[in-house]
């Protein structure tokens, strides 16, 4: 469901990344019904993992096993992974693509000029949306490190 349900956001009302000029209805609805229930499904079966987990290792082994699988992964897809989507939001209609509450903060547009690399040293100048920063879809990442 994560792949269909984040390609369907392209096509709604609400901001995200890159936006097509059209909405569709249908794909509208499947991301309400999707959206209900979808991120607590994850979570329920995160919980289940890390329950089981426990039972087979040691408290330290299990913290050493969330650095390796959710943390080192975190801090590359933050580097690696997020900062192209976060250049190419640049481009979009303020409108379609920013929060409405963060708009304010929109530096891009048909006239924005800065190459990606010229982006992406600006890409650490503070959390978004007053700077660039942010983790984007890898915010689970995150929370599944810190709440184990």
């Amino acid at each position: 469901m994560l792949i269909p349900f984040h390609t369907a956001r392209i096509f709604d009302d609400w901001p995200f990344y890159v936006k097509s000029v059209e909405s569709i209805p249908g794909l509208i609805e499947f991301i309400k019904i999707v959206n209900q229930w979808h991120m607590h499904l994850f979570f329920l079966l995160a919980g289940a993992s890390s329950y089981f987990a426990l039972k087979f290792r040691s408290r330290k082994e299990f913290v050493i096993e969330r650095i390796k699988r959710l943390f080192i992964p975190l801090l590359f897809g933050v580097a690696v992974i997020i900062p192209p989507q976060s250049y190419l939001r640049l481009f979009g209609d303020v409108r379609r693509v920013w929060p409405e509450w963060a708009a304010q903060y929109f530096i891009g547009g048909p006239d924005y000029q800065k190459s990606f690399f010229a982006f992406y040293t600006d890409y650490f100048n503070g959390p978004f949306p007053e700077g660039n920063f942010e983790w984007g879809h890898l915010w689970f990442l995150a929370y599944l490190f810190v709440f184990p």
